[in-house]
């Protein structure tokens, strides 16, 4: 009853450690007649990719967290979260 007892544990350990680097990625569907049309945009957004925008569009000042969040994403090898701008016709 041990044995099985750790061949389950070393199970379900394997199987945190696999689920714990999928990172999951979620479609979206921009819907704007500023939107561009037809296209497939490929850049990582996140819920905070709206707050991105909006400080971007009118020149303020990025907010703390979102830098901090962005700071934290590219020192571990990633890329910064985008902030629309790829798939919207703002000209």
């Amino acid at each position: 009853m041990l044995k099985d007892f750790k061949r389950q544990k070393y199970r379900l350990e394997r199987a945190f450690v696999a689920i714990k680097y999928v990172v999951a990625r979620i479609p979206a569907i921009i819907v704007s007649p500023l939107a561009k049309t037809g296209t497939i945009d490929h850049t990582q957004y996140d819920t905070a990719s709206v707050l991105r925008l909006i400080t971007r569009r009118f020149g303020l000042d990025t907010l703390s967290g979102l830098k901090q969040r962005d700071d934290a994403l590219t020192r571990q090898g990633g890329t910064a979260m985008g902030d629309l701008t790829n798939a919207l016709n703002l000209n």
